[in-house]
């Protein structure tokens, strides 16, 4: 993995001011009602890292009552059930981009490809995202994650997964470097990680969740602290 210069210069800075980095969580249920943040927040505690990070967004819902085995844990983001990437890129990114995070994580797409949106409208509404989120933060890393799994739509999820990693080498830039953080099946994901519902991640989910998103933000802090 590859930080910027630049990305390594905010980092610095924000230490010497005593700053935390802000770290903002954004998608739908995926990241508002599973538990893969408890499970994140563990391994930052376990680096040594939870208190160089702030989670931001403009809730801190914990409808699974997740808990972390460390206590207690951040429980800000921007998860929000239901919700689509063209809907938070055309009505609330300005507004909750206005939490100038340093880190973000996108997990998005799932009821877009339910509605019947296409790869490319997805992929359009996840750049206007990033256009806000630069706007407020130009040095803001960005981690888009492949999606887990859909049985119901195996391959309009498999098409956006392609589509991801190619919008990421795209767009990421020394002043904004971008990841691609990848949960999808072709990473190890199993359908059956998934609750009876077919979409949402059961404990086994939150645990591979975590286990990929958790060291990449942990790589992704360590470079720009």
């Amino acid at each position: 993995m590859h930080l910027s210069k630049s990305a390594i210069a905010l980092g610095l800075a924000s230490v010497a001011l005593g700053q935390k980095l802000k770290f903002m969580p954004l998608g739908d249920s995926i990241t508002e009602y599973t538990c893969w943040r408890a499970k994140v927040w563990d391994q930052l505690v376990t680096g040594g890292l939870s208190n160089n990070i702030d989670f931001v967004g403009s809730t801190n819902t914990n409808p699974a009552n997740c808990k972390a085995t460390s206590g207690s844990f951040d429980l800000d983001h921007e998860g929000h059930s239901g919700f689509e990437a063209t809907e938070i890129a055309n009505l609330y990114i300005k507004d909750w981009a206005k939490a100038k995070p340093d880190i973000v994580n996108i997990h998005l797409g799932t009821n877009d490809i339910s509605a019947g949106t296409s790869t490319s409208d997805i992929i359009g509404a996840i750049y206007t995202i990033l256009l806000a989120l630069r706007a407020e933060n130009p040095n803001v890393a960005v981690i888009v994650d492949k999606i887990i799994p859909n049985p119901s739509h195996v391959e309009q999820t498999q098409a956006l997964n392609a589509a991801i990693p190619v919008f990421v080498r795209t767009y990421t830039s020394e002043q904004s470097p971008m990841f691609t953080g990848d949960v999808s099946q072709e990473a190890g994901y199993k359908v059956e990680y998934n609750k009876a519902d077919g979409v949402h991640p059961n404990d086994e989910g939150d645990k591979f969740i975590a286990g990929k998103i958790g060291p990449l933000l942990i790589k992704v802090i360590q470079y720009i602290s």
